[in-house]
């Protein structure tokens, strides 16, 4: 099933970027055919939106920092108070009742067949993808921030060779 999903949003995310690709190079061409923009503003433009890319991609970085601090505090915070909470358990217990208790438990998972061991590298494994996906989805939704500018950042290359190969042309008909 997920790599079904996988497949059909790979081939969706081709087909729009074909077709942005060719809307960026016609868009560019026209741009440059009517002389709209001078090389010094399109330098200037392509600096200005460079570094505003930079910028956010900054920002993104420092708050999947900041996800990170607080998916890291909270995991904590939550594994202090289980351990708290079974330390008060064992301490309302004689030393006899926790023995019988124990045999009780080893019995149980003895008899059920049960892999402690397995489990809890099932539990790190399960723990450790539910943090990276907290981790991936904040730089996701960050990096969103910065498609529309990326894509203006491309259109913006585009009219430089556009311009750069009008200039070519024009200097192998003289």
């Amino acid at each position: 099933m997920y790599l079904g999903l996988m497949v059909g949003c790979y081939l969706l995310l081709r087909l729009l970027n074909t077709n942005m690709i060719s809307s960026n190079w016609v868009s560019a061409c026209d741009l440059c055919n009517n002389k709209a923009i001078g090389e010094g503003a399109l330098n200037y433009l392509i600096q200005e939106v460079e570094q505003s890319v930079k910028n956010i991609k900054r920002f993104a970085e420092w708050c999947v920092g900041v996800i990170v601090t607080l998916v890291v505090l909270i995991s904590t915070l939550m594994l202090n108070v289980y351990s708290k909470l079974a330390d008060f358990i064992l301490k309302g217990l004689e030393d006899n009742e926790i023995k019988v208790l124990s045999e009780e438990a080893i019995k149980q998972i003895n008899k059920q067949g049960y892999n402690p061991f397995s489990e809890l590298v099932g539990l790190f494994f399960q723990l450790l993808f539910l943090f990276s996906s907290f981790i991936l989805f904040g730089y996701f939704i960050f990096s969103l921030f910065s498609i529309v500018k990326r894509q203006v950042l491309v259109t913006l290359y585009d009219i430089r060779y556009a311009q750069l190969m009008n200039i070519k042309d024009s200097g192998n008909l003289e």
